[in-house]
């Protein structure tokens, strides 16, 4: 286990350097688009959960819905359509937490982020292994938590803390201490880096061969004026 932990804080460190102190280009684009493919995979979790126990019911609610339209609001339908509500919301919230709870615990990912190569990363490498992993849990359950306060006012709210700082920080991140990292972009500064040393290389290269030439030159003068003292 001691192994597994050490290996875990030596990739959240190598990590960390994959984002410098300005976001990647395309960084908040897809990581907007990322949260669209998660809230379709929350989508067709909660249709898989009502086929199975049917629960949360949205159809019956949708139906409800117009059923009460015009009914005061103490008319047993409208109280019932309320409570349908509130019981559909919070089973697709628990549904979205423990989708987000599971991926970030086995990849440091939602799925979403895994698609576009994201991981939530541990600013503080060194914490404890299990408490690493319950702070990504505890990310995921203050997003659902965010979005049942308020009608998702303080969710929308910490949702675009992202563009508010140069590291691309949401509200949750800085909770909980985290960082989303984009694995594309260690990549190509690696990448860079290897170019780099390839080239200084190859410089390194010529310049011996230049100064070897330099040397055969100088050598075959000598020679040729050796000759002609003769």
């Amino acid at each position: 286990m001691k192994k597994e932990e050490q290996n875990s804080k030596k990739k959240d460190n190598a990590a960390l350097g994959a984002l410098s102190n300005k976001y990647p280009k395309g960084y908040l684009f897809r990581r907007v688009v990322a949260a669209v493919v998660d809230l379709f995979v929350v989508t067709m979790l909660c249709q898989l959960a009502f086929i199975l126990f049917g629960e949360p019911d949205w159809a019956k609610y949708t139906q409800m819905q117009e059923v009460v339209a015009g009914l005061p609001v103490t008319d047993p339908l409208v109280v019932e359509r309320t409570q349908l509500y509130q019981r559909c919301f919070i089973i697709t919230l628990l549904i979205g937490a423990a989708y987000e709870s599971l991926f970030m615990m086995l990849f440091k990912a939602s799925l979403g982020k895994l698609i576009f190569r994201m991981r939530v990363v541990d600013q503080k490498p060194d914490r404890n292994f299990f408490l690493s992993k319950l702070m990504l849990i505890v990310r995921a359950v203050l997003k659902s938590f965010s979005i049942y306060l308020l009608s998702a006012i303080p969710f929308v709210f910490l949702c675009l803390s992202i563009f508010g700082n140069d590291k691309g920080r949401s509200g949750f991140d800085s909770a909980v201490g985290t960082q989303v990292i984009d694995l594309r972009h260690k990549e190509n500064d690696e990448s860079s880096e290897l170019d780099k040393a390839a080239k200084d290389k190859l410089s390194g290269i010529d310049k011996d061969t230049f100064s070897e030439d330099t040397k055969v030159q100088k050598g075959s003068k000598e020679s040729k004026g050796s000759v002609y003292d003769t």
